[in-house]
């Protein structure tokens, strides 16, 4: 009985160790289970905090990239203003140097155009007339054209013109056909009349310079009159004698040139062929012979 008691003793501290031990275990078990639970909480909020972090950092960085772009525009605005403004300020300085440049054409145009002329003599400028040569002057065009001999208002540059009669104006001096010389003088003054129109006097005097070769040529016949009427292959020489105004009425100008070039005036030396580029049709001169010269619209070709 006794022995019973004792083990009924001992086998409630068997089983209130066994509580105790039970209960200290899932103690254990549940401090560890709160403890992984803390730290995986814990790895839980580290991890969540460093993405919110990332994505703070990222979102800051894109804010900073945004601000970095909007600048960088900014920036090329205000460059392509400059640059638009620079581009401005070139055509404005470009259209004013050639607003400049017109006026003080201009200038000078006005101040050639509306000199005085003096003297007894003046040269044709580009842009001359008669009339506005007349206006310089103080004359008339009917007096320049009766002093220069001129039977239209056609002029050309370099032309010398006489403002009034004077020693140095040639006079007016139809040729009398009688001695040879005087033949020669009628026939050759009227073809540089007729061929040099409106030419500078060395011009008019180069065309005679070339008639008076070919009648020393044996390629062309040995008067001066031959040489103006002479068909060479068919073909009328000189186109005045085809239109009829070999016959006008020489200028006093081409009849000093003719007189000059009797007495041995050669401005070409011994050119032989005279033509105007601007109108011939004859390029077998320009292919076939040596250019001497080019006096006003004519060239010289020996």
């Amino acid at each position: 009985m006794q022995m019973k008691n004792i083990l009924n003793k001992h086998k409630i501290l068997v089983i209130t160790s066994g509580i105790l031990l039970s209960s200290l275990i899932s103690f254990s078990l549940i401090n560890s289970s709160l403890f992984n639970e803390n730290n995986v909480k814990e790895e839980t909020e580290s991890k969540v905090d460093s993405i919110a972090e990332v994505n703070q950092n990222k979102e800051k960085q894109v804010v900073e990239d945004r601000i970095s772009i909007e600048i960088n525009e900014d920036n090329e605005n205000k460059n392509e203003k400059s640059l638009s403004a620079l581009a401005d300020n070139e055509e404005l300085s470009d259209d004013n140097i050639e607003k400049t440049t017109s006026s003080k054409n201009n200038k000078e145009n006005s101040s050639t155009t509306s000199e005085t002329i003096t003297g007894n003599k003046y040269t044709v400028k580009k842009g001359d007339t008669l009339f506005l040569i007349s206006q310089r002057a103080n004359t008339s065009v009917n007096k320049l054209k009766t002093v220069n001999n001129l039977y239209t208002n056609t002029i050309r540059e370099g032309q010398v013109l006489y403002l009034s009669s004077n020693a140095n104006a040639p006079t007016t001096e139809i040729p009398n056909r009688g001695s040879q010389r005087d033949e020669d003088i009628y026939w050759l003054s009227r073809i540089i009349n007729s061929e040099a129109q409106g030419e500078s006097y060395e011009g008019k005097v180069a065309v005679g310079n070339v008639i008076i070769n070919r009648v020393n040529s044996p390629k062309f016949p040995n008067t001066i009159k031959g040489v103006v009427f002479d068909k060479q292959n068919g073909y009328t020489q000189f186109s005045p004698v085809i239109d009829g105004t070999i016959y006008n009425n020489p200028d006093a100008y081409s009849i000093k040139a003719a007189k000059d070039v009797l007495n041995g005036s050669r401005p070409v030396g011994d050119a032989l062929y005279f033509l105007n580029p601007r109108k011939s049709t004859n390029f077998w001169i320009v292919e076939n012979r040596e250019h001497i010269k080019t006096i006003g619209l004519h060239d010289f070709y020996y």
